[in-house]
Formats: C-alpha cells, structure tokens, sequence
C-alpha cells in the first residue's frame, strides 16, 4: 500500500510537469511493473471526447497476452450503478415508486424480516441507499434469485424469511449486496422481462453498450483475460462464467473501457438536460446525496457515492472488487471530467483512480473559471463546495476584499473544514470585515470541534466584546459547543449573550 499511495503521489506530479495526457503512459507502466497488476485498462472522458483511453500489462501471465481496451473485465460493484440507473428508468415509465415497499412488488405471503417497535417497511429507495438493515450477504447464500426450477413459494424465498435485520430500517448505512440482489428481483418483476434484458433494451443498447454483458457471447469469451486473486495467485474459476443469478444484479456485469467511458458520459446530461436512455433531471437526483454513511464527509446517492472535493467539487464515483477483479469509476462535473481504472487482479485500484482524476483536471483545467456573479450564485443556492471554489477564485482577483473572504471561511465552515475555514476567517477580520462578530462565533466553533475549548472560549469572549447576536441560539443548542459549554466558564460568557430584538 505504502507503494501503491506513492506512485499515485508520482501520477500527480508528473502529470504536472508534463500538461500532457501522454505522459501518464510511463505512470501507468510502472504501476503495472512494480505495483503488482497484471493489466490496467485506464481511459478518461473531457465533455463528450475521450482524452485518454489505453491499456498495460497482460491478459495472461502464462501467454505473455497483452491487454488492449478491448479486453473485457467485469465491473464488481460498479455494477450496481447498472442496477441503480434500471431503477430510475422503470420509476420514470411509472412502473415502481423510490418510496414503493419491497413487498408490494413480491408475491402475496411473502415477507421481509422486521424489527419490533414499528420500524418502517423496506422501500426500494431503501434498497438502493444501503439503508435498508439487511445484512451484506446472508449467513446463507439466498435462494430469491435462483435459477433452479421447479421451486415453491416457500422455497423461493425461504432465505429472505431467514435473514435478520442488522440496524432498525432507515436509521444506518449498512452497505449490502443482498439488497441490490433483492432491487434486482424487484426490477425484473416489475418490468415484465429479466433483469439482463432489461438492461439491454433500456441502458446498454441505447448508449451503444454493446460489450457489457452478464451473459457472454461466443466471440466475447477469446477477449476475456485470465485473473488473479489478492495473493497475485491465477484464480481457477471460469471467468466468463456470469455466476448465481441472485449475484447478477450486484457484482456480475462484464464490460470494456470504452462501454464504461460512453456509461459515464451518459452522466453529463445532469447538468446539460440532453434527453436519452435517462433523463437528466432523473440523473442529477441520482447525483444528488440521499443520506450521509454515518460520517460527515462521505454520502450515498441512488446508487453513486457522493463525495465533496475542495478542488474537484462534488464526486460521484463507484469502486468494485470481484474474484480476480477490480475497478473504479468517478466523475466531476466541476471539470466535466470522467475516468475508468479496470484490472484483473483482486486488488483496490481506488488510490489510483483518484489520482488519475485529480491529474486529468490540473492538466485540462476547470471547464472554465467562476466569475464572482457564479460565487454569490452557488452562495445562494448553499452549494459549500462549489462556493468555496469560487470564492478561492475571487479572493485570487481580490485579495482585499473583506466579504470575498468571510464568505470563503463561512464556506468551508459549512463543509466543517476547519483548517482551510479558520485562515479565511482571520483574513476577513484582518481586512475589517463590517461585522467581525459572527466571523469569530464560527472561528470559536471550529476550536470547538477539534476539542480545542480554551481558544473556543476566547473567541467567544472576543465575538460577544464585538456585539455577537445569538439570533438562532446556537450557542446554547449547537452540538459542537457541548464540551465548551461544559466548561466553567462559559456559564459567565452565556450571561454576556446579547439575544435578538
């Protein structure tokens, strides 16, 4: 790992100094060199171009076969973005509601597992944000999904009855294949046709997705690679073999660089509204952060993770690992920029992806620079990330320019990003911003969130010495005060608090 995060530092830099996408090539070859991949197949979109799309290493170790981008690899769990975008497609034909319990569209009698003390049925919006209690896989592998005929009722769904919720529905992240096997079934049920068809005729065949597949075609199989497991060790299984159909709809797709590169272009029409298999206002909901995952930094979508970057805005990106295999998608709408990384080897090839992202943008550049129109604009609308970029913008064209800066600090203070808030805040003081009081509450806050309570009493006393208003009571309410308020003497500073008119 130590190597891994080291040669993804050396992408960045090199990238740099290059400004040119060719030069990745030498990065990419001595990952496949000394980072132990056999093959990596790496490809980048800029708008509707490809800028970047090659492929290192071999398919086969024991051949000497060269990988191309025309091998295939299978997806993992980026797959579930596949079962994600069925689901919205099939919401908008008015064939399933987000918000449609699971059993509604299960045969009458059939059951999932429930808490007592009335926690709310499983929702397929449930199923597709990982919220829904079930468990990653059962102890059991699940029959719900199997092949195998003739079954009854009972059989069919015997491990569904037996499964045993992990959290209260609705209160957790949890993530789970199981669910997405679940969606899947759902899926089909409801759109009168199997699940890989489904996908065919509304998703792949459309955006011209002809390599992804779940089945194999014969002349597919020869552009199969051998794979190797996390010990770097050929895996004997089949790897054209598309597994147990209760798996299909979470881990089995099998796709290309370039079928993937058309997949994330398709994600572009969020923001330009260009019709196609998807509409765009159905994308950028899917786009949009559904729940948080029990932190504060990382979110779920309908199927995509949500991440904000400082300086790529908000990420949307899938990672996926499989018997053999491992890959990782992402898109910044910010740099209207998405990048595919597939292996065929068991082994993360997150860090990697990440930089190649971060370095195709430094290279290319934002798709253009925001005015200090479009900073009040993502003010306004309370789009931290791509206000505290804009405002990094304005604060370069006007260093002296008091409000420019408060709203940079307050910025990052709403992605609780204290190290890059406290700086911006102290320059709008400095520079004799108007109101110096609220400026200083937010800096007292963020010592309190690092559990720095004797510099959050001082700003305090400072931010009430300068007329602070606790319009909001925030000060008495605020969970990141509540160690601050336990101290001594904020019982004095509390009397000094001036409450609104």
């Amino acid at each position: 790992m130590r190597l891994l995060f080291g040669l993804s530092a050396l992408l960045i830099s090199v990238s740099l100094a290059a400004g040119e996408l060719d030069s990745y090539d030498s990065r990419f070859e001595h990952l496949v060199r000394e980072g132990g991949y056999p093959s990596l197949v790496v490809g980048a979109n800029r708008g509707d171009a490809v800028v970047y799309e090659r492929a290192f290493g071999v398919a086969d170790r024991a051949m000497g076969k060269h990988a191309t981008t025309d091998t295939l690899y299978r997806t993992g769990s980026v797959g579930k973005l596949f079962t994600a975008t069925l689901l919205m497609i099939l919401r908008d034909e008015g064939k399933v509601r987000l918000d449609d319990p699971v059993e509604q569209h299960l045969p009458p009698g059939v059951r999932l597992p429930t808490q007592a003390g009335g926690a709310p049925s499983i929702t397929l919006r449930h199923l597709v944000t990982h919220t829904s209690g079930l468990p990653e896989w059962p102890d059991d592998n699940p029959t719900v999904y199997d092949a195998a005929r003739p079954m009854t009722l009972v059989e069919q769904y015997r491990g569904l009855a037996a499964v045993s919720l992990e959290n209260p529905t609705g209160t957790r992240f949890r993530y789970s294949g199981l669910g997405y096997s679940l969606l899947g079934h759902v899926l089909e049920r409801a759109g009168g046709d199997s699940y890989e068809e489904l996908l065919r005729t509304k998703l792949f065949a459309p955006l011209g997705m002809t390599d992804t597949v779940i089945t194999l075609k014969p002349a597919q199989r020869g552009r199969l690679p051998n794979h190797y497991n996390a010990r770097n060790e050929e895996v004997a299984r089949d790897p054209g073999s598309p597994g147990a159909r209760w798996e299909w709809p979470t881990s089995a797709h099998i796709t290309t660089v370039g079928d993937l590169l058309r997949f994330l272009r398709l994600q572009r029409n969020a923001a330009t509204g260009t019709k196609g298999p998807v509409i765009g206002s159905t994308l950028a909901e899917m786009h949009t952060a559904q729940r948080l995952q029990n932190n504060w930094n990382d979110a779920i979508g309908i199927g995509w993770w949500v991440e904000p970057n400082r300086e790529l805005g908000d990420v949307i990106w899938h990672k996926g690992g499989s018997t053999g295999f491992s890959s990782y998608v992402a898109y910044s709408k910010r740099y209207d920029i998405g990048v595919v990384i597939l292996t065929n080897r068991y082994r993360s090839v997150e860090e990697i992806g990440r930089a190649f992202l971060l370095s195709v943008a430094h290279t290319l550049g934002p798709v253009r620079v925001p005015t200090s129109a479009d900073a009040e604009a993502y003010w306004n609308a309370r789009e931290w990330s791509n206000a505290a970029w804009a405002y990094e913008m304005a604060v370069r064209r006007s260093p002296n320019d008091a409000q420019f800066w408060y709203r940079l600090g307050s910025a990052y203070d709403r992605m609780r990003d204290c190290t890059r808030s406290i700086p911006a805040l102290e320059k709008a003081i400095e520079l004799g911003s108007r109101a110096s009081s609220y400026p200083l509450f937010l800096i007292a806050r963020c010592h309190a969130r690092r559990g720095e309570i004797e510099a959050s009493l001082e700003k305090l006393d400072l931010s009430l010495q300068a007329g602070y208003v606790d319009e909001d009571n925030q000060l008495m309410t605020d969970a990141d005060f509540e160690a601050t308020r336990a101290h001594p003497r904020f019982a004095e500073l509390a009397k000094r608090v001036s409450a609104p008119n």
